[in-house]
């Protein structure tokens, strides 16, 4: 009867190393494999799953409750991918808007550049007419 009451005791041991790492301060702490919890109580691996299969039945029970559900886990990535889609819409605005900047001072850019060389070929126009009337014309002396 002593043998009953100790492995009873030894049960419950068991059952409070697993409770204990499931509702600890950390994740750090919690016993997730046989091993690390027949290392805590003192016992082989054998030994336990001989001894003890319900306390492996209620460890495996309380790791599978311990972890989210698909939907959970789901969702959580519709989310990232959500907040991934919008954060790449505002970079897609923000460069379409730099770029029609860019587009419009390009084209102020060939209005300038345009206005310049017309400018520029009044004034040779303008030159060359002087020039012609003129008796001479200018040689260009070879370097």
């Amino acid at each position: 009867m002593s043998s009953r009451k100790n492995n009873s005791a030894s049960r419950d041991v068991l059952i409070r190393l697993i409770d204990c790492s499931y509702t600890g301060p950390s994740a750090l702490s919690r016993i997730a494999t046989v091993s690390a919890l027949a290392n805590s109580a003192g016992l082989s691996r054998t030994a336990l799953y001989k001894t003890y299969p319900d306390v492996i039945e209620y460890m495996r029970a309380k790791s599978k409750s311990d972890t989210p559900d698909k939907s959970a886990i789901d969702s959580i990535k519709i989310r990232v991918l959500k907040d991934r889609c919008r954060r790449a819409h505002e970079i897609n605005k923000s460069l379409a808007r730099a770029c029609s900047d860019l587009i419009v001072e390009i084209a102020e850019l060939k209005r300038s550049h345009e206005a310049l060389n017309q400018e520029k070929d009044l004034r040779i126009s303008y030159l060359e007419d002087k020039l012609g009337e003129r008796s001479f014309k200018p040689k260009l002396v070879p370097k």
